[in-house]
């Protein structure tokens, strides 16, 4: 027989752009960029001062999330833990300390809608 799936409800707004599934799955993406230096010892290299991503659509509970350093602006990008249903919290990283530039990142947080 005939499965018939509902498509996912899809929205964007100024923190990026979010889909929700039936199944309570809800996935954000979002770009993110601010001018900060690296400049605080972290685990053998230099990290950023944490950053803050209001996701685009509200989670029911702490989803996972992953950051990526974009545009070649900072070695890597670290997720600090600090995350909540409504905002992801991370850090950029270098080898060595950074004056302060515009930094990218790109963010993607996965977790449940309902």
């Amino acid at each position: 027989g005939w499965i018939i799936r509902r498509p996912p409800e899809y929205g964007s707004n100024a923190n990026g752009q979010f889909w929700r599934y039936a199944d309570g799955l809800q996935i954000c993406i979002g770009e993110f960029s601010a001018s900060v230096a690296i400049s605080t010892a972290f685990v053998g290299g230099f990290r950023s001062l944490e950053q803050s991503w209001t996701f685009p659509a509200a989670f029911v509970g702490e989803p996972e999330i992953a950051a990526t350093a974009a545009g070649l602006t900072a070695f890597g990008c670290v997720e600090t833990g600090n995350t909540s249903a409504t905002q992801g919290r991370f850090v950029w990283t270098a080898v060595t300390t950074q004056t302060a530039a515009t930094r990218a990142a790109k963010l993607v947080a996965i977790g449940r809608w309902y």
